[in-house]
């Protein structure tokens, strides 16, 4: 029996690691937003805690570059169609929205960016996918 591909192993392994590392930040998250809450305003401590549940998603981009390198080229061709994808399209985004915030438009929270990186990223991802099949 011939064993998995280096790319099903690679993936595998990604997808036991990426649930572990976002499973960690899903905990963290609400006990730091908590915990913040009860401190009083302008308590340094508020600093140290509210970056706690950036300590996951650091390990999960250590989880994802370490993916990345051990997939086969074709699956870091989509990736990297996906990224720029999402990439330009974060930028025309937020340029326009920064144009009509200087006309008045309500301020978009920076927060959401990332979300919106992300989605767009696994839309890019299809239409890479959907492109060379």
């Amino acid at each position: 029996m011939a064993s998995p591909n280096p790319t099903t192993r690679a993936n595998r392994q990604y997808a036991r690691s990426f649930i572990l590392t976002m499973g960690l930040y899903v905990v963290t998250l609400p006990f730091a937003v908590g915990f913040v809450n009860i401190l009083p305003e302008g308590d340094p401590l508020r600093y140290l805690i509210i970056l706690v549940p950036v300590l996951p998603l650091l390990a999960t981009l250590v989880v994802f570059m370490r993916w990345l390198r051990r997939v086969d080229e074709f699956q870091r061709k989509v990736q990297f169609e996906g990224f720029a994808f999402s990439m330009a399209v974060t930028i025309i985004v937020t340029l326009t929205l920064g144009f009509l915030e200087r006309a008045g438009f309500p301020k978009l929270d920076t927060l959401w960016i990332p979300i919106m990186m992300i989605f767009l990223w696994g839309i890019g991802v299809a239409i890479a996918n959907g492109r060379y099949r």
